[in-house]
C-alpha cells in the first residue's frame, strides 16, 4: 500500500513525510521512555516505604529482626548509587531517620523470648 501512495504523489513529497513520521515516533519514544522512567522512579520509592513498613511490623520475637534490617539497608544504600549527590544525601538521611523510628518502635516492644541485654541495633 505504500507503493501506491509513493506512485500517486512525488518522490519529493514523500521524503519529508517520512522524515516527518520518524521525528513523530522518536517524540513518541522519548515521552515514553520519560514515562517509564518516572514510574520506575515512584515504584522505587514505594517499594523502599513497604520495605521499611514491613520492618516496623516484623514481630518482636524473631531473632533475625537485626540481620533482615541490615539487608533492608544495605539494599537501599544501593538505590542510592544512581541518583546526584543531593539525591543520594537526602535520601540517606531520611533512610537513617525512618530507620531510627523502626528501631525506637521495636525497642518499645517487648520480647519474649530474649533479655533486654540482648538485643542491640548496631548495624547504621
Amino acid at each position: 500500500m505504500d507503493d501506491i501512495y509513493c506512485d500517486e504523489i512525488d518522490d519529493d513529497m514523500t521524503i519529508p513525510s517520512i522524515e516527518q513520521s520518524i521525528k513523530i515516533s522518536e517524540e513518541k519514544l522519548r515521552e515514553k521512555n520519560e514515562r517509564l522512567q518516572i514510574e520506575r522512579e515512584l515504584l522505587e520509592m514505594r517499594n523502599q516505604s513497604l520495605m521499611i513498613e514491613q520492618i516496623v511490623y516484623v514481630p518482636s520475637y524473631m531473632i533475625n529482626t537485626k540481620i533482615y534490617m541490615a539487608a533492608v539497608y544495605t539494599y537501599d544504600y544501593q538505590l542510592l548509587t544512581s541518583r546526584s549527590k543531593f539525591e543520594q544525601d537526602w535520601t540517606l538521611q531520611t533512610l537513617q531517620l525512618q530507620f531510627a523510628t523502626v528501631l525506637k518502635r521495636l525497642n518499645t516492644i517487648s520480647m519474649p523470648f530474649a533479655p533486654a541485654s540482648a538485643v542491640s541495633y548496631h548495624f547504621l
